[in-house]
């Protein structure tokens, strides 16, 4: 199996964890170069995560999307501080890891201001494109086209050992004897004829961002050369944050790269991302009846998934699938005279902008006859109240609890440490303690969203 990470990092660039600055940090005594190195502890410690058995189990590819950039056109290489961002945590992932064969696979634009950087052992994957890289700034082009260019290694900063430069080997369904440092992820896509009827070759995505496609042939065991066991595509998704992200999660079936079949045997196709659609959404017909129908008609699986409708009473039931978190000054961890507040969202999951606003990120996993599936272990990675979801017995409803272990980040295990299935009864000292910047204000500082972890 493979165990991919995935988080939406708001606006993730450099600053975010490593800013020069010492100009006081907003909502904390830290100066701001102080509270980015403790933003960078609370993203390491996702990647020391531990097994049921207690067994550290760290992630063989990390994609995070949401990663600041310039924007040229899409498929150019991304630029300022995004990437900057991306080479300073990849640094970090070896380092908190100890295995410094972790490599970046350069990071593209996608679309205005946004790139999405996908990490990966090289002890056991391979980049494997499927576009391929004509020097400079770009753009990736698809090798199959008319006339492609020649292919160049790509300038510094991303030059051996940032980028794998040992070459695609026999086995791999893209771009084998070609170097890693000459291929690129791909950020253009068809129209499937079978699925998208009348619409014809490459999709136009206007003012949206694209998916964003990276490959990897998994290698087996053996002595070297060691063969290829699966190809892995990876399609990391950032939807339109607006009322046309469930028609542009529906009509990622229309795209031929991810919907067209057979499959190869040793094919899986991963579609994850951040959807912006509400899976508890109290419309089915707008949620997972709807824009996820026609992936999962198509073969693919959830990975977080409703087990039906909610039980009665719905306690802390929608929390245990939530994915975004509430801004720190609308976010609460205790009960009122009016209002219980249940484990594990108390009151800090979805927003106080938009309703229903809760499991809006997901990976969706379609496997080729003998590509080793399905998809298992998938686990919300909350540093809030610790993952997994285990303090309660019997949460109502047959809720996901996950596998995977993240210990409890908040600063105040005193106050914090416990997980109780009712929060405590609101105080003022326990208000100002939990939304300090050493709980919850570092935590959402990091992030508006938690991570997902899943093995493929």
């Amino acid at each position: 199996m493979t165990r991919v990470l995935y988080w939406n990092i708001e606006k993730f660039a450099s600053n975010k964890i490593a800013n020069p600055s010492k100009k006081r940090q907003r909502g904390g005594a830290l100066k701001q170069n102080q509270s980015s190195v403790q933003r960078l502890a609370y993203i390491n410690a996702h990647f020391g995560i531990t097994d049921a058995l207690g067994a550290v189990a760290p992630p063989d590819i990390v994609v995070v999307v949401e990663v600041t950039t310039g924007y040229a056109a899409r498929g150019i290489l991304a630029n300022g501080s995004g990437p900057a961002g991306a080479l300073t945590l990849l640094a970090a992932l070896q380092a908190t890891t100890g295995n410094p064969n972790w490599r970046l696979v350069p990071p593209l634009q996608t679309g205005p201001r946004e790139s999405v950087a996908v990490f990966y052992d090289s002890t056991d994957y391979v980049f494997t494109g499927p576009w391929q890289w004509p020097g400079g700034v770009g753009p990736a082009f698809d090798p199959g086209g008319m006339a492609p260019p020649p292919i160049a290694d790509y300038a510094a900063p991303f030059v051996a050992p940032i980028v794998a430069n040992a070459v695609v080997p026999p086995g791999a369904a893209h771009n084998v004897g070609v170097a890693q440092n000459r291929l690129a992820a791909a950020t253009a896509f068809t129209y499937s004829a079978g699925l998208a009827p009348g619409l014809v070759g490459a999709i136009d995505f206007g003012g949206r961002r694209a998916p964003y496609w990276v490959t990897f042939a998994q290698l087996g065991f053996g002595p070297g050369p060691r063969p290829v066991a699966r190809n892995i595509s990876l399609f990391c998704v950032h939807s339109p944050a607006n009322a046309g992200a469930g028609a542009y999660l529906t009509a990622l079936n229309d795209i031929a790269e991810i919907a067209d079949g057979p499959l190869a045997a040793d094919e899986v196709r991963v579609v994850l991302g951040d959807f912006n659609v509400n899976l508890l959404n109290a419309d089915l017909a707008r949620t997972r009846n709807g824009s996820y129908a026609a992936l999962a008609r198509n073969g693919y699986t959830l990975g977080i998934d409703r087990p039906g409708g909610p039980p009665a009473p719905i306690n802390g039931w929608l929390d245990y699938f939530a994915t975004h978190i509430r801004r720190t000054g609308n976010a609460s961890y205790w009960s009122t005279l009016t209002q219980n507040q249940y484990y594990p969202g108390y009151g800090y999951t979805g927003t106080h902008i938009v309703q229903n606003f809760y499991s809006i990120d997901n990976i969706l996993a379609r496997y080729g006859t003998a590509a080793a599936g399905p998809m298992a272990n998938v686990t919300v990675l909350n540093g809030v109240v610790g993952s997994n979801y285990d303090a309660i017995v019997m949460p109502p409803g047959a809720p996901p609890i996950g596998t995977y272990n993240l210990p409890i980040r908040m600063g105040n295990l005193v106050r914090f440490g416990a997980t109780p299935a009712t929060a405590p009864a609101h105080s003022a000292g326990r208000q100002a303690a939990f939304r300090g910047w050493n709980n919850y204000g570092r935590i959402r500082s990091t992030s508006d969203h938690l991570a997902i972890v899943a093995d493929i």
